[in-house]
């Protein structure tokens, strides 16, 4: 039970929360762990007493590094991004003393990039009491791609282990595109993904390096199912059907990462999509499709009828990462702006169980409701709407990738969307940016999470080489993706992957990282591998809820577990109940002789071995 010395999340109603951001607070007034309400139980059937003393400070105080991540959610080479820290004055006095904590002036803050000795940038604060602050982003422009680390340390301040937040960022050259066209023609602006690709690169000068974004357009049958890996994203505008080999190869690349949008319209076969690529939800499109709603258009959109009906985009997951810059109040409107006249419904959500785990279903952060026919519509109106409307975005995990459904065209036929630039150009380059950060392997993990990575025959190498923060070293070998030519590079590794020691078996260690810091991971040995491959790097970062040294009162023990009768208890007290209760025995405890004997013979074993090797000389 003490080692979940921290059972309660306390309310902070003070707490701002950037969206995004860490999560420093639970349910408030609820046990962080349930099941100690059983093991309190248990301890009162024992007969035990429970004494809570309290040997901290009568005011705690500490603050530390709540969150530091980049604004961008991809960063690139030569590109300049904004790295974003937040620290957290913690420090209150008891909740029952009806007091609060101290201001803490004085504070620097330090960020070190790479491993380099000398700070990049130094920052002199002031927190008051219970103050969350989110400092001046630091700007900065990586030149190099891979991973690059970096370390925000506060000084000046007593509890050591939250001053210090890490963080790697992956540094790309590119965010390559594959845009598969399924309706091509030669005029401008008629192609499916003509609109699509403009929204991407808006200035057409991501080939010099001056956008992240790359996209490229081919038509099905140039799908490059042997390179897949080369992009980041795939995208299937209107596209009728997919053969078995390139469905085989969008499959196997999500499963590996990878990230695959559909986009819907007229040439799409509905009965193709349900039989080959839904497949009763085992397959990588995300859900059943359904009939198609809206209106015909005719080529003219003058023709189109003015009564028939209209949608209109709804969030129904604010929170979500490729949605929430619209759930700013000044970006709300424009997700009413554009029109969709037709869209595919979704009828089947439902997604098969894994290992004998629970069924799912694919989640739906945008959806369409009817156009408002007036401005009074009120909230209860806009509510019942959003639960009424049809799915907009369809997402689900495919093994360690995702698909993703736009039900709805990506070009002027069914929308006229693509006239809005503020929503069109930034829902769509949103999307990409955070699908393909998500495709990559994570490298920012939580205590007790584990890092995997999966490297192709050219990158195999025989011994894995861990370096962790506090300098101890490990090794272990890849292990072989059972039925493809690679290979699975995890920490802490797997039993399999340990090497041998005669002296026991190897250990099944499946938990996860237990240090925070920054893990240097490396591959070694390789057959003629005269130049190292260059190191891979993850940080594991601390819970910023650990920080929060607010005591418990009394009333609180008693109120979250009341079969255990705690008592506060006062050190002085608790030593006169210990002696009290050993009285009986200490007259005839032997511990005293034994160690009298203990002593004397090693000052024997002494006085023998100077005589013994003062004869040998």
């Amino acid at each position: 039970l003490l080692a979940q010395i921290d059972p309660l999340a306390r309310p902070r109603p003070d707490e701002p929360r950037r969206p995004g951001g860490p999560e420093v607070a639970s349910v408030a007034g609820s046990l962080r762990d349930p099941g100690l309400r059983g093991l309190a139980e248990d301890i009162r059937k024992l007969g035990a007493t429970f004494s809570i003393v309290d040997c901290g400070a009568d005011e705690p105080k500490n603050a530390g590094v709540v969150s530091l991540e980049t604004r961008e959610p991809i960063v690139g080479v030569n590109l300049p991004c904004y790295l974003e820290c937040t620290v957290k004055n913690w420090g209150t006095l008891s909740p029952g003393r009806g007091s609060r904590g101290e201001a803490l002036n004085g504070l620097t803050l330090e960020y070190f990039v790479d491993g380099a000795d000398a700070p990049v940038k130094a920052v002199s604060l002031d927190l008051a009491p219970e103050e969350t602050k989110q400092l001046e982003p630091l700007r900065y422009v990586f030149h190099d791609r891979g991973p690059h680390r970096v370390v925000a340390k506060l000084k000046s301040d007593a509890l050591q282990i939250d001053n210090e937040r890490a963080l790697v960022v992956d540094v790309r050259d590119a965010v390559k595109v594959l845009l598969v066209d399924g309706e091509p023609k030669p005029e401008k602006w008629e192609s499916e993904t003509d609109f699509l690709k403009k929204a991407l690169d808006p200035f057409g000068d991501a080939a010099a390096g001056k956008d992240l974004i790359q996209p490229t357009v081919i038509q099905e049958p140039a799908l490059p199912v042997g390179a897949l890996r080369e992009f980041d994203l795939v995208v299937l505008a209107n596209v009728v059907s997919l053969p078995d080999d390139h469905l085989a190869a969008l499959e196997a690349y999500a499963k590996e990462g990878g990230a695959v949008v559909f986009t819907m319209g007229g040439l799409v076969d509905r009965e193709h999509y349900n039989e080959k690529l839904w497949r009763r939800g085992a397959g990588l499109f995300p859900c059943h499709l359904g009939e198609i709603r809206g209106a015909a258009l005719s080529e003219r959109s003058g023709d189109r009828d003015p009564n028939a009906s209209e949608w209109v985009f709804a969030l129904a997951d604010p929170e979500h990462p490729v949605l929430r810059t619209f759930a700013d109040e000044e970006m709300k409107p424009h997700l009413k702006l554009p029109s969709i006249w037709r869209y595919f419904e979704a009828n089947d959500l439902t997604v098969p169980s894994e290992r004998g785990g629970p069924a799912g279903v694919a989640s739906v952060p945008l959806k369409l409701v009817p156009r408002p026919k007036d401005a009074g519509t009120s909230e209860k109106d806009e509510a019942q709407q959003l639960q009424e409307g049809a799915a907009a975005l369809v997402e689900k995990r495919f093994g360690r990738g995702k698909s993703v459904a736009f039900m709805t065209s990506v070009d002027a036929a069914w929308t006229n969307s693509v006239m809005y630039d503020t929503f069109y150009v930034v829902f769509w380059r949103e999307l990409a940016l955070e699908l393909a950060r998500t495709s990559r392997p994570r490298r920012n993990l939580g205590i007790g999470e584990r890092y995997e990575r999966v490297i192709g025959t050219a990158e195999y190498a025989p011994t894995v080489e861990v370096l962790e923060p506090d300098g101890v070293k490990s090794t272990s070998s890849p292990e072989r993706v059972e039925g493809r030519e690679q290979f699975r590079v995890g920490f802490p590794p797997s039993a399999e992957a340990r090497p041998e020691k005669p002296e026991g078996p190897k250990k099944d260690d499946t938990g996860g990282c237990e240090k925070p810091g920054i893990y240097e991971v490396k591959l070694t040995g390789g057959a003629g591998d005269s130049v190292p491959a260059p190191p891979d790097y993850f940080a594991v970062r601390l819970d910023p809820a650990e920080g929060d040294v607010a005591k418990l009162d009394i009333a609180d023990w008693h109120e979250q577990l009341p079969g255990l009768d705690a008592k506060l208890a006062s050190p002085e007290a608790l030593m006169e109940t210990f002696q009290g209760a050993g009285q009986g025995s200490q007259g005839n405890e032997l511990w005293p002789h034994v160690m009298a004997l203990c002593v004397g013979l090693l000052a024997l074993e002494s006085v023998l071995a100077a005589l013994f090797g003062r004869r040998r000389q």
